[in-house]
């Protein structure tokens, strides 16, 4: 009864779409008098009803996925021009660093990790250390750093609030004094990671 129910529905619209650019009401009557005129049984209907459901849930996550960036960061207030403070870092040590906020749960962190190695070892090449924060243990955050070939200067846990950083992945510009100069947040397309790379030698 299902499958009967969704081809007269293709007829309906099929027949509507034909004779529309005639103005033809005749056709589109007969259509719908034959579409909503199926005798449906209860459970037909609620198949129906889920079938629908199911359907636009689709549409609303390929839509979401299509449009909505790919990241688990919150970009909200940019951070650029203030201070950041990170427990055991001495930024004055150096005239820049990377700062990057991971978290060994963050789909978007995994799927970036190619990245996240070049820019460790194009830091390193330039002696621009890499400081990396994770809201996990520091023992988890070795771990995942290890398995993924990431080499960096300092590991430190902390609270991704204490940052004023709200998800995961993230990378800064940090100068001596502690002042963000840059930011970038997600999952980075091939230019901003051309970008960040780029900054290293400023």
């Amino acid at each position: 009864m299902l499958y009967l129910w969704l081809t007269e529905l293709v007829g309906w619209v099929t027949m509507c779409v034909n004779y529309f650019n005639s103005n033809d009401e005749v056709f589109c009557r007969m259509a719908r008098f034959s579409l909503f005129h199926v005798k449906l049984t209860t459970v037909d209907r609620v198949l129906n009803v889920m079938l629908l459901l199911v359907g636009l849930s689709i549409v609303m996550l390929l839509a979401r996925n299509q449009f909505m960036p790919k990241n688990n960061a919150s970009r909200g207030k940019s951070l650029v021009g203030t201070r950041i403070s990170v427990e055991g870092v001495d930024w004055r040590r150096n005239r820049h660093s990377v700062l990057l906020v991971l978290s060994t749960g963050c789909h978007y962190c995994e799927e970036s990790v190619p990245f996240y190695r070049v820019l460790s070892e194009e830091a390193q090449r330039r002696q621009v250390p890499v400081i990396v924060v994770f809201p996990e243990e520091v023992n988890e955050a070795e771990k995942y750093l290890a398995s993924n070939r990431i080499v960096v200067t300092t590991i430190r846990q902390t609270p991704l609030y204490r940052l004023g950083v709200h998800g995961t992945p993230s990378v800064l510009w940090v100068d001596q004094d502690g002042m963000v100069q840059k930011e970038w947040y997600g999952m980075l397309a091939s230019g901003e990671q051309q970008k960040v790379l780029n900054v290293l030698g400023s």
